[in-house]
């Protein structure tokens, strides 16, 4: 019983950040308005005038990799905690599956569209490598679930939708991050250039350690007998 409501405490959290970038999303949208709205800039310096100049027109020039990334990505977010909730016979389907069909389809949007606009990310090769390896690994540990849903191994699927789901949390995790840094005296752009990296890195680390999931599979194949 402590466990099973350690458990919906603990993606009742997760589902309440994803709620909040959510919204922030929903924020920046409207900010993206032409013209460009100046009177958000009246405090910034130089450098964060820069940034926001470039990342405003980068939107307008991809919008439809951004829309793609944005608005699936926030779905992504509020329907995988869904996915690691305890089998219920009653509820399974419409709790899981339904959810879990969501799930997927928004994350192989959101990553394709991530990967496009990653190419012109601001913050130069270290940024730009660091997003479109990051929605590469999105979209590949996706289809491992993927795959292994279809072999019918359920084990490792939750293993890789769990790992899988730390990359989708990168959205809340750069949010955190970029402001706490900017607070420690880094510019926006050298701010920018770290949160491409570990916003998702140590969330990837942590899922492998946590979940194991070569070990998984390879227990799987022995129980087999393979």
């Amino acid at each position: 019983m402590k466990s099973t409501s350690r458990s919906y405490i603990l993606y009742g959290g997760i589902a309440l950040s994803a709620c909040i970038v959510i919204l922030t999303v929903l924020k920046y949208l409207y900010l993206w308005t032409e013209p460009l709205p100046e009177k958000f800039l009246v405090n910034a310096d130089e450098t964060e005038r820069q940034f926001f100049y470039h990342f405003y027109n980068w939107f307008w020039e991809a919008r439809p990799g951004f829309l793609l990334h944005i608005i699936p990505g926030g779905i992504a977010l509020a329907v995988g905690p869904l996915q690691f909730l305890k089998r219920s016979s009653s509820s399974w389907f419409y709790l899981h599956e339904i959810p879990g069909y969501i799930y997927f389809i928004s994350v192989f949007l959101s990553s394709s569209g991530g990967m496009s606009i990653a190419l012109d990310a601001m913050g130069g090769a270290v940024a730009r490598t660091g997003f479109f390896t990051a929605s590469l690994l999105w979209m590949g540990t996706l289809l491992a679930s993927g795959y292994f849903l279809f072999m019918q191994n359920y084990s490792s699927h939750s293993v890789w939708m769990k790992i899988n789901f730390s990359l989708t949390f990168a959205a809340v995790t750069l949010r955190l991050e970029q402001p706490l840094l900017n607070v420690l005296g880094f510019d926006t752009i050298t701010a920018y250039q770290i949160v491409s990296w570990v916003s998702w890195l140590p969330n990837l680390i942590f899922a492998f350690a946590y979940t194991n999931p070569f070990a998984v599979h390879f227990l799987k194949k022995q129980k087999e007998g393979i």
